[in-house]
């Protein structure tokens, strides 16, 4: 009896060995810093998938599930996930949440340098930019805070998160000069980009590009002809 006992007990420690700190992250961005950071340590799950726009995603009770479940939560912050209150306080979640941009230093909606020009491109002044992981330096924040959140739920994994962050960190260090090169061989008249959803600001400031949106920081706003202009 003993030996059969014992026997049960060494076939479950592996499985035990082997558990992963639910995760649960707002959008697929989120989720890949976590993974990268998290290893096989955590099970990541994202809410809004590569496919979904997290300016208007919609939760839905499948979705609450997910979160009450989850260990850590994990959120870009900077009123990105309006949504996301009210998913929380659905899901009673008890756990560790992370604010990945919580400390950055921040930039309001539309501040390209065309906003100079005295004219008004139907962007929302005032408000924030959430889209602060489009800057290589700025993700280096998120980095720390992901990893932060990660130890604090699961204090036995601390070296590995922490291995695993400065690794992370060290590969967008590298990005980042490469794309400083990249972007300084450009003659600065020509650094413009266009697009169609101002998400790009903080890009833009980093390697001093100029932006040109037709549509504001949310997609839930309209587009306009003056937002494309020169």
């Amino acid at each position: 009896m003993k030996k059969t006992l014992a026997a049960l007990l060494l076939l479950g420690m592996p499985a035990l060995a082997l558990a992963k700190v639910p995760v649960v992250a707002s959008f697929s961005i989120i989720a890949d810093m976590a993974r990268e950071i998290g290893g096989d340590r955590v099970e990541v799950v994202s809410l809004v998938g590569p496919d979904q726009d997290a300016h208007v995603f919609q939760p839905s009770p499948a979705d609450i599930k997910k979160v009450s479940a989850a260990k850590v939560l994990v959120t870009n912050g900077l009123g990105l996930e309006g949504w996301m209150t009210r998913l929380d306080k659905a899901a009673n979640f008890r756990g560790v949440t992370v604010v990945a941009s919580k400390g950055i230093r921040t930039r309001e909606a539309a501040e390209e340098e065309h906003a100079e020009d005295g004219h008004d491109h139907g962007h929302d002044h005032g408000a924030v930019d959430p889209h602060a992981w489009h800057d290589p330096a700025r993700v280096q924040t998120y980095i720390r805070n992901i990893s932060a959140g990660l130890i604090q739920a699961d204090p036995a994994g601390k070296a590995e998160y922490q291995r695993r962050a400065a690794d992370y960190a060290a590969k967008v260090k590298a990005v980042d000069d490469w794309a400083q090169r990249q972007f300084a061989a450009v003659p600065p008249a020509k650094r413009k980009i266009l697009t169609s959803h101002d998400a790009f600001g903080y890009l833009g400031e980093r390697y001093q590009l100029k932006v040109l949106a037709i549509q504001g920081v949310s997609t839930e706003s309209e587009a306009s002809a003056k937002g494309s202009r020169s």
